[in-house]
């Protein structure tokens, strides 16, 4: 009788396999995507694809929880020597050294509460004057306000030393209106205003959504094509020689993404974008550090055909990365620098077109204040949306026959006092 059932069962099971089959070769794309939100939802689920990447693909601006920031850092920033032209959050604290400008231009709308003047400057933490140039200054020249959420170290001063109103300053505690090194705006912030509504970004979730959005976007294959300069010859990713000039081929009207290794491009000698990335062509460049350590020191070509035209729609991220400078001699950097795990250093003498998001932010050309102003965070946002490859869309994941669930509950045969049958039921049209 046992016997019987089992070869009623495995007729059943048959049937409903090839019915599963056939039903597999109607299945859209878009039903696979919503499948693979399904399960990767279940309880217990471990996934087919690397645990640090976001739960399934997304369609994001990955550079919106910076909510229009110039720079972004999860820790702490030191500014100096230069200027941004929109502004800054620090998820620190801030340090600074001679005569940086922070939002030259009418840049950003983060507000605080019944407020109409921008925040120019965003500091979680304190000021370190300690860390700061004795006599240095950052200053505000637009209508900025400025959020700082410590000044138990700090004087806010609204009034001159006779009593008339002045634009607010902030100094060290003690050291008086005069005192340094100090913050000075260019408009007259109330100073009950200054220590309030510091937490308008969250910093421990945007960086949480930044490391997600970079990891899911390293995890996309490269889709541009790579040829010399005639476009006689073809270079994969993983096989460019040192010294190559590679022409960069973007497919129209869609998501494309290069990944190369760190080494690979500082050894480029020409790296040229024959079609410019725009709002719906966008060019997302992965940098692979995990050959030098997670360490990335750019001395590869400044890009052609790359400018502040493209910047918005070009992402450089360094998923994974733990520094990232970009020294003197290196021109300006044409997009976002998306490195949320890195301390990131800017010293070059060129600008960086785009957003910065770091984990900590070093921008300082120093030098005397005749050779300043020479690099600048300009404001090119990020500035279309671009699909993650957590599910769908990046490597193929590599189905396990023992952590695939089943898309309905599994044809087990009844419990049976003897061992089941060597032919167990298994589920072919998962591998097919």
């Amino acid at each position: 009788m046992r016997l019987f059932r089992y070869y009623v069962y495995m007729l059943k099971h048959e049937k409903r396999s090839r019915r599963l089959s056939t039903r597999r070769s109607l299945v859209t794309a878009a039903s696979l995507v919503l499948a693979a939100g399904a399960i990767s939802a279940a309880p217990g689920f471990q996934g087919w694809w690397p645990a640090s990447h976001a739960v399934g693909a997304v369609t994001v601006n990955p550079v919106a929880p910076a909510r229009g920031f110039n720079a972004i850092s999860e820790g702490d920033t030191y500014l100096s020597g230069t200027e941004s032209e929109g502004p800054i959050a620090v998820g620190g604290d801030l340090s600074f050294g001679s005569q940086y400008r922070v939002r030259i231009h009418e840049e950003g709308t983060v507000q605080g509460a019944g407020e109409t003047n921008p925040v120019a400057l965003l500091v979680r933490g304190g000021l370190d004057f300690a860390a700061s140039g004795p006599t240095a200054e950052l200053s505000v020249p637009t209508s900025g306000y400025v959020k700082i959420g410590s000044l138990d170290n700090a004087e806010v001063h609204t009034t001159d030393p006779n009593g008339a109103q002045v634009n607010t300053r902030i100094t060290p505690e003690g050291t008086g209106y005069d005192g340094t090194p100090r913050v000075q705006l260019s408009t007259q912030q109330p100073a009950a205003s200054v220590g309030a509504d510091t937490g308008l970004i969250d910093f421990d979730q945007a960086f949480a959504d930044f490391r997600s959005y970079s990891s899911g976007l390293s995890a996309c294959v490269t889709t541009v094509r790579l040829t010399d300069a005639n476009g006689d010859v073809e270079y994969a990713p993983n096989d460019i020689p040192s010294g190559a000039d590679v022409h960069v081929h973007l497919t129209p009207g869609e998501q494309n993404v290069l990944n190369i290794t760190g080494e690979t491009f500082n050894s480029l000698a020409q790296l040229t974008f024959d079609d410019p990335p725009t709002a719906d062509t966008p060019l997302i460049i992965n940098v692979d550090t995990s050959g030098t350590g997670g360490v990335f020191t750019w001395e590869g070509p400044t890009p052609a055909g790359a400018s502040g035209a493209t910047a918005p729609y070009t992402l450089w991220n360094f998923s994974g990365a733990t520094a990232v400078t970009i020294p003197q001699g290196v021109d300006t950097v044409e997009g976002t620098v998306y490195a949320p795990d890195a301390d990131v250093a800017h010293y070059s003498a060129a600008n960086i077109e785009g957003t910065v998001v770091a984990a900590t932010f070093t921008q300082d050309l120093g030098g005397s204040p005749a050779a300043m102003r020479l690099l600048e965070l300009h404001y090119h946002p990020f500035d279309t949306e671009v699909t993650t490859c957590d599910a769908v869309g990046g490597p193929t994941p590599t189905p396990s026959p023992t952590e695939s669930p089943s898309p309905e509950p599994s044809p087990t045969p009844s419990p049976s006092p003897e061992p089941s049958p060597t032919p167990s039921p298994t589920y072919p049209y998962y591998r097919r």
